[in-house]
This record gives structure tokens, sequence and C-alpha cells, in this order.
């Protein structure tokens, strides 16, 4: 930038990286953090036609992290400038972008649209399977069950721990019963990353008492709709018998990534409410009938 662009924007920059009252300080004393926030700042009010951002999201808390998806959008839509966005968070690619390219070893393994982008590296990292042998994590009691293994599976029943919101997924659990149970209760709840149950899933309430005999088992269910706005969660899996105290249970047994897509058609903007976690749908609509709706006269570019 030249020296009159620098001194017009100053103030919005330094203001934008939040490092006001460090600015006079010798950058060489700065956090990594800081000269991170500062760097990010000076490019996203440069006025180049391509913008290339790796990483930046790494740094930061999570408040400068919303700045800096905000400033992106921003600039890419509201602006029409081209952005080539690097990083490993896929809820940040599948808000900020329409098309994925996926390197590996240094070469294009692929090109396209985003969510198949997304979902292709998620299938291909060995450490986001969604699939858990629960065998080595801490259990509960254990009087007459043990719970062995948790599989997420998404609206097409892959194994994978990345779901879009408002699609169906699947919890497979087994375990295994040391003696016959026939009043049998299996239930897991979604916590959000603070550990906080959010919503929950029991056996019971949907009619499914079984009898099982000892053994080793598996059961399926399947939620018709995801509510989970984007972020990571996690997933605490129990067993018991109805009624009685929990015998196994299993805390954050599985963790998983939840992505925003396009459920109605139209912008939603799940990602600007994280201190927000679940989604309903609802319907809205006029009901104070005193309201008048009035065309609105937009004047034509002559006028």
């Amino acid at each position: 930038m030249r020296k009159k662009e620098i001194a017009s924007r100053f103030d919005q920059i330094v203001a934008f990286s939040g490092v006001e009252q460090y600015i006079d300080t010798p950058v060489k004393r700065y956090s990594s953090g800081m000269y991170v926030r500062l760097a990010f700042a000076v490019a996203a009010h440069l006025e180049s036609e391509i913008l290339i951002v790796d990483e930046v999201l790494a740094v930061g808390d999570a408040e400068f992290q919303q700045k800096c998806l905000g400033k992106m959008s921003e600039v890419s839509r509201g602006e029409g400038r081209t952005i080539l966005f690097v990083s490993h968070n896929m809820a940040a690619i599948s808000t900020l972008c329409r098309k994925a390219i996926i390197l590996e070893k240094g070469m294009i393994e692929f090109i396209g649209d985003v969510n198949s982008g997304i979902d292709r590296y998620i299938r291909s990292s060995n450490a986001s399977t969604g699939d858990v042998d629960l065998g080595n994590l801490k259990h509960h009691i254990c009087i007459f069950s043990k719970l062995r293994t948790i599989q997420m599976m998404d609206e097409n029943l892959g194994i994978s721990s990345t779901l879009f919101i408002g699609k169906p997924f699947s919890i497979r659990i087994g375990f295994e019963l040391m003696e016959y149970v026939r009043n049998l209760e299996i239930g897991f709840c979604i916590n959000n990353n603070q550990g906080v149950a959010l919503v929950g899933y029991v056996s019971p309430w949907e009619g499914f008492q079984t009898e099982f005999a000892a053994g080793q088992h598996v059961v399926e269910c399947r939620i018709p709709f995801l509510q989970a706005l984007p972020g990571t969660y996690s997933i605490t899996v129990w067993i018991k018998r109805i009624g009685e105290l929990i015998d196994d249970e299993v805390e954050r047994a599985i963790q998983f990534e939840v992505l925003s897509t396009d459920i109605h058609g139209h912008p939603t903007y799940f990602d600007r409410y994280q201190q927000l976690n679940m989604y309903q749908p609802s319907n809205w609509q006029i009901s104070d009938t005193t309201s008048v709706s009035h065309p609105v006269n937009i004047p034509s570019a002559s006028e």
C-alpha cells in the first residue's frame, strides 16, 4: 500500500487486529499470535484480487477467529474477490468455500464441490474414522455389561466423524452382556465442547425393549435430523436395566464435527451463532393483524 492508503486505513487495521495497546511496541517483541493478528489485519485490508490465507485460524482466540471468518466472507462475497483458504478446519471451509482442492504430497488429488471435497478428505484420514474401540477407555462398574465399540455413520451409512446439520445420521453401539437381560436400556447423549449434555436418545423412549441373551450384541439408532449447529461435539454412551442405576458408561466415547450446509435454499449463517448449540426447525409468520404490507418504490437507475 502507498503511504496515503496506509494512513487512511491505519485505524481500521489496528482496531481489527486488537493490538492497539501494543502498537508502539517493536514487532520483534510480539508473540506469534499477535504477529499473525496484525499480519492478517493488514492483508485483509489490501485490495488485491487474490488473497491467500494459510492456517490463520490456528492462532488467536475464538473472537478473533470469528472476525477472520467474517472478514473473509465479506471480501469473497461482498467485494467479489478470490480467497485461497488453506486450512484443516472443516467447519470454516464448509462455511467460506464453494470449491475445494485436496493436496496429497504436493500433488492435486481432488478439485470440485466443497462438500464432496470435505467428505473425501475426512474419509482419507485415519485419525477421523468414526469407529472407536471402547476397550481401553474409562468404564463404569460393569456388573453385568460392558460397552465395547461405537460407530458413527453419515446419511449414506458410511462410517464418518463428520456430519452435516439437518442430515440423518446413525450411532451403532456394540456391547457385551454377562447374563440374560430382559429390560435393557441403552442410551447416549450429545455433549458440546464444554461437556454439557445437549440432547439424549434412550431406547425405551422409542419402545425398544428387546430381550438379550448373554454374549456380544450390536444395536443401531437412526436419527432423522441432526440438530447440532456447526462445531465439535462428543457422545457419552451408557447401558443399564430400566429403572436401575447405570451399569456401564463411557464419557466422550467418540468425537465428531458438524458442518454447515444449505438446508432450506437460503442463507442461514449457522456459523455466526457459536454461543448456541442446537437448531430446531420452526415456522415463522406475521400474527399482528394491524401490520400492513406496503409496496416499496425503488428508484430506477435513471432517477
